[in-house]
C-alpha cells in the first residue's frame, strides 16, 4: 500500500520519528544528540550489541548501517 505524500509529510510533522520508535528501541544514551534531532539504538529488526540504528528527526527517516 503506497500512502500519499501529503500523508506522509503530515505524519512527520506531527510526531517525531525518534518518539515512534522508542516505544521499540533503548536509544544509546552516549551515541545519540537529542538536542539535533538524531538517535542511536541498536536496530530493532535484527539482533546485535551495538548501535547501529539511526533515527533522524530532522528528516523524519531512519536507516540501519
Amino acid at each position: 500500500m503506497r500512502f500519499s505524500d501529503t500523508f506522509l509529510e503530515e505524519i512527520r510533522q506531527r510526531l517525531p520519528i525518534s518518539q515512534v520508535v522508542g516505544e521499540y528501541v533503548q536509544w544509546d544514551r552516549r551515541k545519540s544528540q537529542p538536542a539535533r534531532g538524531d538517535y542511536w539504538a541498536c536496530c530493532p529488526f535484527h539482533g546485535e550489541k551495538t548501535p547501529s540504528f539511526h533515527a533522524d528527526d530532522r528528516r523524519g527517516r531512519y536507516h540501519c548501517f
